[in-house]
């Protein structure tokens, strides 16, 4: 059938689209959508109360996620710095990553483009870039800069939030609550940009630690990081819903695309589900609680909980591609895969797997939705163990997880071989920093994960005793205990508090059949105070030592699976107060 379209119906349509670009002129109103892109800091996947989280509230959170796209698989880096750069550069860490918050970029970063496009671009709170947030492409800027320049470090650390050093446009300046003048930037670049589209980088202070109350805490002497934890969680879903109420009284909220996530897991505080679980973050490590974060897009108001695997190499193609940059305008060294074809209910570019490598310490995994493979060999389910609890190795594969490990190791192997990925030679660098790769560990077990909490610098003792029978042979075998502070090439995230190993017992049937008092074997950690002043990096400026020791013990059999416990006495202490006040033990068996 053919339609006629008379001279009159195409002078109507002609009447609609000229009054609707005279609607949006005379309301101030940009016809292309505003962005702005909200990070949390420390707030990883557990802790917003729409993922079924008891003990943290985030109205304001929630609320965004009712009215956006909620993806469930997203992943950030396990630390601030690298996160950061993977969002402004569009490139995985090991293209362009130097150390903590150095970076190389051949190419305009995601501020840069914004302003070519035509949008006017701001960033307020936490920067951690070596780079300036004008060679970035920022008009305007409000920064806690993140390293402590002349500062010691304890006052650098202790004036995060309150009596904040910041830079505000160029300038040196002292702000009472750092949260709060961010947020103030934040309305007010909107009031000042709101008849042109404006882009603006939101990246909050909060709730890194130190955990302090907040200015609506009801106890403002606290010192219960539980407590302060959750307070800060709240107040910086207070300052994001100041700025969702701020585009609503502008009428600039249905034009306005808002991301919402965070640059990592949390530290580990508790986090008490719905469903009875207690979950303790694992910021810091390559552990899916350490870098699974939450992520909203409030688009145009469509509620969808999509699985697709995210990264944040992919925000920079579709933050382009949302003020409508053509792909073919961006550099081809970009990782990322754009989301706005799934916003608009498009079929998005293949993504069939995350790829991440992290330098401090260096490591390197690859998953899809239900496996993650280390380069070390290990693999989990990790829709059936997301703690990361009980890998495969060669030795104890099924079918099932041997195609799997196939499938990703092939994948591994093609980036790592592909040398003009990057000027790093990755899989060299990889095995120089922890020796050759061992895919054959099916010998060592890990018995059990310890969270000591509340540390002072006076030692306290510690008895750990736990049912080791399952774990045993049937026949003689000899075996050792290893005893660390993270997991294999990983650090905790935690304080580096101090471990003295005293004794190590293994009773079998109610009969010692084994004991050793020990001398001197420590698990210690200093911080190298010059080395933190020259490169600001709290991480690396520490020696630690001990890490890793091994307990050798006889021949134990298990021939009846009869209790078999291991008891082990020690001390810890947190002689320096060095990174906080709790800290994670790792306990292995290893058949030798």
């Amino acid at each position: 059938m053919r339609y006629r379209f008379s001279t009159s119906k195409f002078l109507i349509l002609l009447n609609i689209i000229f009054s609707a670009s005279v609607f949006f002129a005379a309301k101030g109103i940009s016809q292309k959508p505003n962005i702005i892109f909200i990070m949390t800091d420390d707030m990883g996947y557990e802790t917003v109360s729409f993922n079924s989280v008891s003990n943290y509230h985030t109205p304001n959170i929630d609320r965004l996620a009712q009215e956006g796209f909620v993806f469930t698989n997203c992943d950030a880096q396990p630390l601030c710095c690298p996160t950061r750069i993977k969002l402004m550069s569009g490139q995985l860490n090991y293209r362009n990553y130097k150390g903590w918050g150095s970076f190389d970029l051949e190419f305009p970063a995601i501020g840069k483009i914004m302003q070519q496009a035509g949008y006017a671009t701001g960033v307020f709170g936490k920067w951690h870039m070596n780079k300036s947030p004008e060679d970035m492409g920022f008009d305007e800027h409000s920064l806690f800069m993140g390293s402590p320049g002349d500062l010691p470090y304890p006052e650098f650390f202790n004036r995060y939030f309150y009596n904040c050093p910041i830079v505000e446009d160029g300038k040196d300046t002292v702000v009472a609550y750092s949260p709060d003048r961010f947020n103030q930037r934040v309305l007010s670049f909107i009031d000042d940009y709101k008849k042109q589209p404006f882009f603006i980088y939101y990246p909050l202070s909060l709730a890194h630690n130190p955990f302090e109350p907040t200015p609506d805490s009801r106890d403002s002497t606290s010192e219960v990081w539980q407590k302060n934890f959750e307070d800060m969680v709240g107040y910086a879903d207070k300052m994001i819903g100041n700025v969702v109420e701020k585009l609503k009284r502008e009428g600039l909220y249905e034009n306005t695309i808002i991301f919402y996530t965070a640059d990592n897991g949390t530290k580990t505080l508790a986090h008490y589900m719905e469903n009875g679980e207690v979950i303790f973050g694992g910021k810091g490590t390559m552990r899916v609680d350490g870098v699974h974060v939450p992520l909203v897009v409030k688009y145009d108001g469509t509620h969808k909980i999509l699985d697709d695997l995210v990264d944040f190499s992919d925000f920079y193609p579709t933050i382009a591609s949302l003020a409508d940059i053509p792909r073919e305008a961006l550099s081809k060294q970009i990782d990322g895969v754009s989301l706005h074809p799934l916003l608009k209910n498009e079929i998005r570019e293949s993504k069939p797997f995350i790829f991440s490598v992290f330098f401090h310490p260096l490591n390197a995994y690859i998953r899809d939705k239900d496996y993650k493979y280390y380069l070390d060999g290990r693999l989990y389910h990790i829709q059936k163990d997301p703690g990361e609890l009980q890998p495969y190795y060669l030795a104890n594969d099924t079918k099932t997880t041997s195609g799997a490990r196939e499938r990703l190791k092939k994948e591994l192997t093609r980036l790592l071989e592909n040398t003009e990925l990057s000027e790093y030679d990755t899989k060299n660098k990889l095995v120089q920093t922890f020796g050759k790769i061992d895919e054959n560990q099916n010998d060592k077990r890990l018995l059990a994960t310890y969270i000591f909490d509340e540390l002072k610098y006076t030692p306290r003792k510690e008895l750990i005793s736990l049912n080791i029978a399952d774990y045993l042979s049937k026949d003689g075998e000899k075996y050792r205990l290893e005893f660390s502070r993270a997991h294999r090439s990983t650090n905790s995230g935690l304080t580096y508090a101090d471990f003295i190993i005293k004794s190590v017992k293994i009773v079998q049937d109610n009969k010692t059949v084994f004991t050793k008092k020990l001398e001197g074997m420590e698990l210690t950690t200093r911080r190298n105070v010059e080395m933190l002043r020259e490169n600001g990096n709290p991480i690396i400026s520490f020696t630690k030592e001990g890490d890793h020791c091994t307990v050798s013990l006889d021949k134990i059999s298990n021939p009846f699976k009869t209790h078999v416990y291991l008891e082990v006495e020690l001390e810890v202490a947190n002689p320096g107060n060095q990174y906080g006040k709790q800290v994670m033990l790792y306990l292995y068996l290893v058949k030798e």
